[in-house]
């Protein structure tokens, strides 16, 4: 309900009272106003061709500004999938995982900011004793002060592993950790993700060399394979990491081999490309060319002679063509 401009001596203080109960001792105000929380979540995130993204799939309270950071995953999460169907690229399942994903978090984050609503409204004074005393307390304490600013920025949050004997770090973010590429300069992890592709991390010491590339040849169009090292201080990587383009963790293995590797891809990115070179990058499809097309090679080649010969005949005529005829057709 919204306020309506009051005037008058008496009016902010019966408006007032009408809103909170209470006078405030006001005299005078330009605009008084109820402020109400509305809660919203869409039950699919997908019908067919039809997808619901940020505030079209969930509304809630404003508390924590959690709406902008949840509408941009769930963007992040959406984006390459349909962009993988169009290209022919993905599994049947890939673009139910969108819901599968991103409803449980809608529905985390609606609880939360219900939450954070009703602790901000506490009207009465034990209760707002308490909620100063647990804030206080949770901001003191170092991991509780840990858990909240990652839970208010969504960096804790994964999704469920693809399979009960996935790897631990299946479905969680990406550790933003310093990597050293073999040949390459520090940088930050995530911005090797940079290209849109798949990435392929291995940080085992035997995938060093050539035959990291060997092992991956055939999914160059997908993924971007990387042999890097990861600065100290961290917690310890697996052998090999395959990155989603969202920033996620698709799949992981602390074991090493080609074989492991075709585990590790085929699910997302399909089977090997026999016909594929090493080091291509065919994301996109070629885009059609519109110039007139050539004729084979013999074709041209006939082509070129039965010009010829008719250049010939017309010179031959000319040649033969009498003064006179001429002066009798002018």
């Amino acid at each position: 309900m919204t306020g309506e401009r009051t005037s008058g001596a008496h009016a902010p203080a019966s408006s007032t009272r009408y809103v909170s109960r209470r006078t405030f001792g006001f005299v005078e105000a330009r605009w008084l106003s109820r402020f109400s929380s509305h809660q919203r979540h869409a039950e699919r995130y997908r019908i067919d061709r039809v997808f619901l993204v940020g505030d079209a799939a969930h509304v809630h309270s404003p508390a924590g500004g959690q709406g902008l950071n949840t509408g941009v995953q769930d963007a992040m999460n959406l984006g390459w999938k349909p962009a993988a169907a169009v290209h022919g690229r993905a599994p049947k399942w890939l673009l139910d995982s969108y819901h599968d994903e991103r409803h449980p978090i809608g529905a985390e984050v609606l609880r939360r900011t219900d939450l954070m609503l009703r602790a901000m409204s506490l009207r009465a004074r034990p209760a707002r004793a308490v909620r100063k005393v647990g804030m206080t307390v949770a901001l003191t304490l170092p991991l509780l002060h840990r858990r909240i600013r990652e839970g208010m920025a969504m960096t804790s949050l994964a999704y469920p592993a693809p399979a009960p004997d996935a790897h631990p770090w299946a479905g969680r973010p990406l550790p933003g950790d310093t990597l050293t590429p073999v040949g390459g300069a520090p940088t930050h992890a995530y911005e090797l993700l940079r290209d849109g592709r798949f990435l392929l991390i291995a940080t085992a010491a035997p995938w060093s060399g050539s035959g990291f590339a060997d092992a991956v040849s055939g999914w160059q169009d997908q993924v971007r394979a990387v042999s890097a090292t990861v600065a100290p201080g961290g917690a310890p990587w697996p052998a090999v990491v395959l990155v989603r383009p969202d920033g996620y963790v698709a799949a992981a293995s602390d074991r090493v081999g080609a074989r492991t590797l075709a585990e590790l891809l085929e699910p997302w990115c399909g089977t090997r490309k026999a016909t594929a070179a090493p080091g291509g990058d065919r994301r996109l499809p070629r885009r059609p060319s519109f110039s007139r097309r050539r004729p084979p090679p013999d074709r041209e080649a006939g082509a070129d002679a039965r010009t010829k010969d008719r250049k010939t005949e017309r010179t031959s005529d000319r040649a033969t063509e009498r003064p006179s005829d001429r002066a009798t057709d002018n």
